[in-house]
């Protein structure tokens, strides 16, 4: 079987006045990355990937409760978050294909539940191109490899 390594270049940033939000990466459900984010951070990595097949990259944000919210004086609602800034997969930057391409996935807080119900609001299941994770809740992105074809085909640059 045919495979590609890929270099992972992921930027991320953990905005926190309390407890920083912990991160950790998966690609096929193996860990890369497991760490407290403080401030911005740069994650490199590479993982071999088999041609012709599906594959995901997630990234999970732990670590969130209800003081991770703050409300100023003036009633604006300040929330912690960890921010996926930037996305390079073998030199390319995704952050075009993330935006379309990906979603986030929240274990929403049984207050934020609580509120949304009484106020008639849905929460949504997933949130596409998303890359701010304000609670607990994974951030998705599937392709397929090789990589190239696949931003190719994304582009619509080409039969394959």
């Amino acid at each position: 079987m045919t495979k590609e390594n890929l270099k992972f270049e992921i930027l991320v940033e953990g905005i926190f006045f309390d407890k920083a939000p912990f991160l950790e990466i998966y690609v096929n459900d193996i860990i890369q990355f497991s760490d407290y984010i403080q401030g911005q951070k740069k994650i490199n990595f590479s993982y071999d990937l088999s041609f012709g097949e599906e594959h995901t990259l997630k990234l999970q944000r732990s670590n969130y409760d209800l003081s991770q919210t703050m409300i100023k004086p003036n009633g604006e609602k300040i929330d912690q978050v960890l921010e996926i800034k930037k996305i390079k997969i073998d030199n390319i930057d995704c952050e075009w294909l993330c935006n379309d391409n990906s979603y986030a996935v929240f274990d929403y807080p049984s207050h934020v539940i609580r509120n949304a119900r009484n106020r008639e609001i849905i929460l949504p299941e997933k949130t596409f191109g998303s890359k701010i994770l304000t609670f607990n809740g994974t951030w998705i992105f599937n392709f397929t490899s090789p990589f190239y074809e696949y931003i190719m085909k994304r582009m619509g640059g080409g039969v394959f």
